[in-house]
C-alpha cells in the first residue's frame, strides 16, 4: 500500500454533492496533519475551479501510477 504524501494524487471514496465533487474525482494533496488524527488538505479542480477540502485518510485513496 502506497503512503499518501504531499503532491500525491488521490481520489475521493464518496460523493461531496454539496461541492459538486463525486466519487472517483482526482485531486492533489497540498498538506497533511498528523495530530490529533491523520488528515489531508486536498485540492480538486472540477470545471477548472480549485476547491480544497480537509479529508480523513479513510475518505481518499492513493492513485496508482499503473
Amino acid at each position: 500500500m502506497q503512503q499518501i504524501t504531499n503532491s500525491s494524487r488521490v481520489f475521493l471514496v464518496h460523493d461531496h454533492a454539496d461541492l459538486h465533487l463525486h466519487q472517483g474525482e482526482i485531486g492533489v494533496v497540498c498538506s497533511s496533519w498528523h495530530s490529533p488524527t491523520v488528515a489531508y488538505e486536498v485540492e480538486f479542480q472540477p470545471d477548472g475551479k480549485p476547491i480544497r477540502l480537509l479529508l480523513l485518510s479513510n475518505q481518499i485513496h492513493f492513485v496508482s501510477k499503473e
